[in-house]
């Protein structure tokens, strides 16, 4: 049977559906039991004016290829119906890293360190597979254990993630919307050919919003997307924020190291995990 023929109640037919965990311009997220093994699991739906049929497809293809390991969120199933997109993933326990910085405020630079270390763990693993997640940010980091000792995350939503070799991919991942203007590279602004070193200037926005609760192009929160994008051409971040905070001088370099306006000189998540702060984690 072609993936155009499933039955439109198989979602229903497969899985005991439950509450809604998540939803935003993706789709909808719930918690759902698959009924015949009782396994707890996740269900994506978007319907099909919010995603191509090409586009799901090769989501689908990429989080069968990474295959759930080194902290990428496993997929069990995929299919679609006569009106939907369907996504069956791992059921994470714990929330976004979004909803943690709302909720307790910045991480202390312990607790920074063992996130940074998974998310560069995670990039390390894509990236050695060409795959360019392309949408890196505190909502699409998931924290799977949160306990005092030892952090576990998630990265999802590959929406927009493609192999960085294939043309067609990264085109249309580019004709959907490429990311999130706070979190882009230079190159993808300009739109020049862009690949996995997108994912670590992404990583280093993130790394200076969780340690000083701010954005490191908008500090005050009130710049219009062009005025981001002009300071991001630039590379003019504010360093105040985190003198502040009192971050101390080797994550000041690893954020600098990041958010660099070229790629070729922007540290990979191989150098990222071998750089000085990161060294006792």
């Amino acid at each position: 049977m072609g993936r155009q023929q499933q039955q439109p109640a198989r979602l229903q037919q497969e899985y005991e559906v439950a509450g809604v965990i998540g939803e935003g311009g993706f789709g909808l997220v719930r918690a759902a039991t698959h009924k015949r093994t009782k396994t707890p699991v996740a269900v994506k739906t978007m319907t099909k004016d919010q995603t191509s049929h090409e586009k799901f497809w090769q989501e689908v293809a990429i989080l069968k290829q990474l295959g759930g390991q080194h902290n990428v969120l496993e997929l069990r199933d995929a299919f679609e119906t006569s009106d939907s997109y369907v996504l069956v993933t791992e059921l994470v326990e714990g929330g976004e890293l979004f909803d943690h910085l709302m909720t307790t405020g910045v991480f202390a630079e312990s607790k920074a360190k063992q996130l940074v270390q998974q998310v560069c763990h995670a990039l390390s693993y894509m990236h050695s597979r060409n795959v360019v997640h392309a949408d890196i940010k505190p909502e699409n980091i998931l924290i799977a254990d949160d306990a005092a000792d030892q952090m576990q995350i998630r990265l999802i939503d590959f929406g927009v993630a493609y192999r960085e070799h294939d043309i067609l991919e990264r085109l249309r991942s580019v004709h959907d919307g490429l990311g999130t203007v706070a979190y882009a590279a230079p190159e993808f602004i300009t739109m020049q050919e862009s690949g996995c070193a997108v994912d670590m200037w992404a990583l280093g926005v993130v790394l200076y919003v969780i340690l000083a609760g701010r954005h490191p192009f908008d500090v005050t929160n009130d710049a219009t997307d062009a005025q981001l994008k002009e300071r991001i051409l630039a590379g003019q971040f504010d360093m105040d924020a985190l003198n502040e905070c009192g971050v101390s001088d080797e994550a000041r370099d690893l954020i600098h190291r990041l958010l660099v306006v070229d790629p070729a000189e922007r540290l990979t998540a191989v150098e990222a995990l071998n750089h000085a702060w990161l060294a006792d984690c």
